[in-house]
């Protein structure tokens, strides 16, 4: 026979139940979140993206809705600006960078832009990719 305190401990820290009650609350946030959002005009457009799947925290829709919200050196500001006026999504990165779900043509964007000499594009290596694999 398992003592009483014992069985306590174990609905306590049973993983069943404490990863249930989690998701509960979670999705309960997450509810609140989306109803919260869907009544202001600028931020509803993000409750279908986050319906269908993607995942948006508050400071990335601040900042991707701000057409002057910056996160890039002075150097860099006219290539976020070219993404924002193309309607590319933009988010924060860490030490001033921003992470755009795009491809970028350098070697295009060079031609059309003129930058410092101390702007350049390393396209990083993924370790999944193949070396052969185009950038």
């Amino acid at each position: 026979m398992i003592p009483e305190f014992l069985r306590n401990l174990r609905e306590l820290f049973g993983t069943e139940a404490r990863d249930a009650a989690v998701m509960a609350r979670v999705a309960e946030e997450q509810r609140k979140r989306l109803a919260a959002m869907a009544t202001d005009p600028i931020r509803q457009p993000y409750v279908k993206r986050i319906e269908a799947g993607e995942h948006w925290q508050d400071a990335d829709i601040t900042f991707n809705i701000d057409p002057t919200a910056t996160n890039v050196c002075e150097h860099l500001r006219p290539i976020e600006q070219l993404m924002r006026r193309s309607k590319i999504d933009l988010r924060i990165a860490p030490v001033q960078r921003i992470l755009a779900n795009c491809l970028v043509n350098f070697d295009k964007l060079t031609l059309a832009m003129k930058f410092a000499p101390s702007v350049a594009y390393i396209e990083p290596h993924i370790p999944d990719r193949s070396m052969l694999d185009p950038h």
